[in-house]
């Protein structure tokens, strides 16, 4: 998986972690006693947030470095602080909710559900 085309080296590390996380979920998971549950439920969260994040790419962190010129968090906080982006509140604020709800989709989807769900009722 050296070639240069990124995106089909993470598709494949995609599909690979996702054969890993059916092999442990349909084996190793179900030969664990009891009290290895949590520990085995954290490793399978883990290896299903590593899929989506492979699978996905890192499309937001790339959309709010395009938006706001910074590609690195740090960078970026310290211009924030020091009040010297180029671009609007709103735009900003915008970016970072985009941003903040693509990592969530990935790490926690069953929250962001929640979350919207909560939003639509409100």
């Amino acid at each position: 998986m050296m070639g240069t085309d990124k995106s089909a080296d993470q598709r494949a590390l995609a599909g690979l972690a996702r054969a890993v996380e059916a092999e442990f979920t349909a084996s190793v998971m179900t030969a664990l006693p009891d009290t290895q549950k949590y520990r085995s439920a954290m490793m399978r969260r883990a290896l299903q947030i590593m899929t989506r994040q492979l699978a996905g790419g890192d499309n937001a962190a790339d959309e709010l470095a395009t938006l706001t010129g910074c590609a690195d968090f740090a960078r970026l906080a310290v211009l924030i602080r020091q009040r010297k982006l180029t671009l609007d509140d709103a735009q900003l604020r915008a970016g970072l909710h985009a941003h903040v709800r693509a990592r969530l989709a990935q790490t926690n989807p069953g929250f962001l559900a929640r979350h919207d769900r909560g939003s639509d009722n409100a």
